[in-house]
């Protein structure tokens, strides 16, 4: 079997996407036409997304101790349930560069230690408020101050001030010039709510899907959001997350069919996930970069021989 045969069987057992089988058939210097053509009898006619259903989703991180307040969230299972509800104001995208999301745009003064957002028009909450300025200064403040309990406060820890400069404008005061405030302005934890809400056992967010039900440490229910404001996204009726903490246990979810998706695959199972025609392995690099920093003015990291054996 030649690689071109090969490539057919992967697109026809459903082991690559639409994307992937195009890149690979034009190395291959399979024309266009043709390319397609086995698309269309694969069932990849176009890349536009299914809509309905539910998705079954069995993911690690998950605690009894867990709440939907996004200024507690410490591990990828309340990042996602939470992230399904509530919007950030600033994304990362796959290229880990910060794109709009409830900002449509900012402009920073020269020095970088005055920042200018504009707010995006025209979206509701899930109550059915419509999203101003004073939302997103509400929301970033939850986790200032000296009395918060924001594991996220680090971030803002250069921000002097946030005020709601309009109806939709939000102006940051910094300390002092940072260039990189788009980074720290897309944590995670900083999840959009209305002014002045606090009941989160009962989540209300603009995210593509509105709270249903949730057992901390156990599992979690979100339902379409009708009115989402971000066309493409939200596809499914429903999201059902379990919380599935040991790694061979998600693997066998998987493989029985009692969810569709998990994440942090244990790399001694990749070949086999490979092998299966059902399922589809998909690698990304993040953004997460860890570092041990090391005080490079005093012994005895001043040496950079010693730095260099604590790389290795």
């Amino acid at each position: 079997m030649d690689r071109w045969e090969e490539l057919q069987q992967a697109a026809l057992h459903g082991r690559l996407n639409r994307r992937q089988f195009m890149a690979r058939a034009a190395a291959l210097g399979i024309t266009t036409s043709l390319a397609s053509g086995v698309l269309a009898k694969a069932g990849y006619a176009d890349d536009t997304p299914k809509k309905g259903g539910t998705l079954k989703l069995g993911l690690a991180g998950g605690s009894t101790t867990d709440s939907m307040d996004p200024r507690t969230y410490t591990d990828s299972f309340m990042m996602n349930v939470g992230a399904s509800m509530m919007n950030a104001a600033i994304e990362i995208d796959p290229d880990n560069n910060p794109i709009p999301s409830l900002f449509e745009s900012w402009d920073t003064k020269p020095g970088a230690a005055e920042w200018v957002f504009k707010v995006k028009q025209g979206v509701t909450f899930h109550n059915g408020k419509t999203l101003d300025a004073d939302d997103i200064v509400y929301s970033y403040n939850l986790h200032r101050g000296k009395d918060t309990k924001s594991s996220a406060a680090v971030y803002l820890a250069g921000v002097k001030d946030i005020q709601a400069t309009g109806k939709n404008e939000v102006t940051f005061t910094l300390t002092e010039g940072d260039a990189d405030l788009l980074y720290s302005l897309s944590d995670y934890h900083f999840l959009v709510v209305p002014k002045d809400f606090n009941d989160w056992s009962h989540p209300i967010g603009t995210g593509a899907f509105k709270y249903d039900q949730y057992t901390p440490g156990v599992s979690a229910r979100v339902v379409h959001n009708p009115d989402y404001w971000n066309p493409g996204r939200g596809n499914v009726d429903a999201a059902e997350y379990t919380c599935i903490n040991d790694t061979a246990q998600r693997m066998n979810a998987l493989v029985a069919g009692q969810v569709d998706l998990i994440h942090r695959v244990d790399t001694s199972t990749i070949d086999l996930i490979k092998a299966v025609p059902t399922l589809q392995l998909i690698q990304k690099a993040g953004g997460y970069h860890a570092i041990y920093a090391m005080r490079c003015d005093m012994a005895p990291f001043d040496n950079p021989d010693l730095r260099k054996a604590i790389k290795y």
